[in-house]
């Protein structure tokens, strides 16, 4: 089913308000909606599901980014993406300068005299998150889809040694609405227990919100132009948080 699996709120099982939350600056209002927040995304999750009619999915979008405390504290929770994206993105950058198989050999030997399916393995776990917690595991799932987009590409177009415009922003824009999807996924796949729904339900709504997610991100990067961009111009939080707004986080 996805990315989902069973896991009960932002805090895990013990606590719903989220580990980086620092309760201590919190008031008990504050913390009464962020738990509020929360029951509003998994009893939405679970009454879509058990709904013949899934198209209101996106009331989910406004109440989970509320249990993460809105857009802006979503983004302080991603950690490990902004680590993957200072990664991803130089990486990118290298081929689009350098070509593919210059890039990688200049990172490591190991890369040497390997496939790009194998090269791109091998960068994923020397590099990537080693999934050491939800927020990293969900990173290392984005890294690895976005990796396997950039395999494909590489397959499609045999002679490509360079990342256009286009081809590098689209890889981007997979990069963090499928870290978006992931975090949502993953956090709401509690919800599933509580349904009657079967696998082709689940899977279906896990397609609409897919799409939304992706529609959304696509909408909100399209004037960015990556390529021209310095890695230290380019503010990923912002980026990250102006997605999340875009889709219902306050």
């Amino acid at each position: 089913m996805g990315t989902s699996n069973i896991y009960r709120g932002p805090g895990g099982s013990k606590k719903l308000l989220p580990d980086w939350i620092d309760e201590s600056s919190l008031t008990e209002k504050e913390k009464d909606k962020i738990v509020k927040e929360w029951k509003n995304v998994k009893t939405n999750c679970t009454k879509i599901l058990n709904s013949k009619n899934k198209e209101n999915f996106k009331i989910i979008f406004p109440h989970y980014f509320g249990a993460h405390g809105g857009a802006k504290n979503f983004v302080k929770s991603s950690k490990s993406f902004k680590m993957s994206f200072d990664i991803l993105f130089p990486l990118l950058q290298s081929i689009n300068k350098n070509g593919v198989q210059q890039t990688f050999n200049k990172l490591s030997d190991e890369f040497e005299n390997k496939n790009i399916e194998q090269i791109l393995l091998l960068f994923s776990n020397k590099y990537c998150p080693n999934g050491n917690d939800k927020e990293e595991v969900v990173a290392r799932l984005a890294v690895n889809k976005t990796l396997e987009l950039l395999i494909e590409e590489i397959k499609n177009h045999p002679t490509i040694d360079f990342l256009d415009e286009f081809v590098l922003n689209f890889i981007l824009t997979t990069f963090v609405s499928e870290y978006i999807l992931a975090r949502i996924l993953t956090e709401i796949g509690s919800s599933y227990e509580k349904s009657d729904a079967d696998i082709k339900e689940v899977e279906y709504f896990e397609k609409l919100i897919r799409e939304h997610i992706k529609d959304c991100v696509s909408s909100e990067l399209k004037e960015i132009n990556f390529l021209k961009m310095n890695p230290k111009e380019i503010n990923i939080d912002t980026i990250l948080e102006k997605c999340a707004t875009r889709l219902g986080g306050a």
